[in-house]
């Protein structure tokens, strides 16, 4: 069966040289097959005040097949904004499908990618939730944001990733807790971890302390007993390492350390005058007794508690062989955080350090690509259970005898 194409909307720019209809997308908001709303860039249009660069714009598909436009957006200075568009699978646990815009010019063309949640009345809140720079993941990145997907989960654990291409690497983007804003974290807050251990790592890795220096996140130890190998567990420690470590001979005397580590934290907080996100780690190996496991969880609770009229948000984290958040950001906010530490089981294994510290601040990993031919199956699968959304994109973007990035309109094209 032959299908026509019929063009029933047709859309100008209302800028020459915008470049309007460079890049396109449709949203399937609430994943029923329909398409709900078009979203077309104009990465070139320029506003002189305050000065933007780049639009994007949101119309709404009417059943009479019309296209109405709900939202215009300017986010960037300079930094082509709207040059990429992708929708990606929900991300906030709404049920509805959310959006990734790339600037990859931003910040002397570092990149940068925005997201905006779904929304029923314009299909995107006009505010996006988060910012990500390039910057904040590697500073040797350039051109962040030059391709997006979000459509696959490629680390096969049920959550879709959000893969981004930037000059000569693709990265798929990780939530972690310093840079989950739905479980509360605030991008723009200081950092700080607290790592409470009674064992030198069991494990071994060499980039994480980079990453929290580049980061700025400020690092406390605090060594519990006589650890094997403490120079390991000194390097893990923040400059000054003399005051910011801290060594007792038993769990006994955490106690004594309260007013010292408080003093610290809350000197983050004073220096800087801004918001601060603090991560205990604390150990859940099987060298300590369940009362050192419980001691434990009352000093971190006694921390939290001493500090609960400052700027401070708290989170928790148990490491062993494995990782487990105890209790996020939000939790603390919303009360749930002492409920959630208490019920906390002991998980007696290793003492995996480092993939504890690659747990909460991992932002972005490196594609592998030597497992090419399962992603793509994976790609290819993806494929064809949004059809339609692909072929009303493609459509949209070749039916102009121009090329994609030259067209100056958009037309929205459906089978009958």
């Amino acid at each position: 069966m032959t299908h026509k194409w019929e063009a029933m909307s047709n859309i100008s720019g209302e800028q020459i040289g915008s470049y309007f209809g460079g890049s396109v997308c449709v949203l399937d908001l609430n994943s029923d097959s329909n398409t709900d709303f078009l979203v077309v860039g104009a990465p070139l249009y320029y506003k002189p005040h305050p000065q933007r660069e780049g639009r994007i714009y949101i119309y709404r598909l009417t059943q009479q097949l019309k296209l109405e436009k709900e939202l215009e957006i300017c986010e960037s200075a300079q930094g082509r904004f709207g040059m990429t568009l992708a929708a990606v699978a929900d991300l906030n646990g709404d049920q509805l499908q959310d959006l990734a815009v790339g600037a990859p010019l931003e910040d002397n063309q570092k990149g940068a990618i925005y997201i905006y949640l779904g929304n029923h009345e314009h299909g995107i809140r006009p505010q996006y939730s988060q910012r990500i720079v390039a910057s904040s993941i590697s500073k040797q990145l350039q051109h962040f944001g030059l391709a997006i997907d979000g459509v696959m989960d490629m680390g096969q654990d049920g959550l879709t990733d959000i893969a981004v291409g930037a000059q000569g690497t693709v990265l798929l983007l990780n939530k972690n807790l310093f840079n989950n804003v739905e479980s509360g974290a605030d991008p723009e807050a200081n950092k700080a971890l607290v790592i409470i251990t009674d064992g030198s790592p069991s494990d071994i890795n060499t980039n994480e302390i980079q990453r929290c220096e580049e980061l700025s996140i400020t690092r406390f130890i605090i060594g519990v007993g006589k650890i094997d190998n403490f120079e390991k567990l000194n390097k893990l420690a923040s400059e000054p390492k003399e005051s910011n470590i801290f060594k007792i001979e038993n769990y006994d005397g955490l106690n004594g350390l309260l007013d010292k580590l408080q003093n610290k934290i809350y000197g983050i907080e004073e220096c800087t005058k801004s918001k601060v996100n603090l991560v205990f780690l604390f150990d859940g190996s099987s060298s300590m007794q369940a009362s050192d496991f419980d001691k434990n969880k009352k000093f971190i609770w006694d921390v939290v508690t001493t500090l609960k009229n400052s700027s401070i948000e708290f989170a928790a984290v148990q490491f062993s062989k494995t990782v487990s958040t105890v209790f996020t950001f939000k939790d603390y906010v919303n009360g749930m955080a002492k409920k959630k530490l208490d019920a906390e089981k002991h998980m007696k294994s290793l003492t995996n350090t480092h993939k504890a510290i690659d747990f909460t601040l991992e932002v972005a990993t490196d594609v592998d690509f030597t497992n090419l031919e399962e992603y793509a199956t994976s790609v290819t699968s993806s494929i064809s259970k949004c059809i339609d959304d692909i072929t009303v994109s493609k459509t949209i973007t070749t039916r102009s005898n121009q090329k994609p990035w030259m067209t100056a309109e958009v037309r929205a094209l459906l089978k009958t």
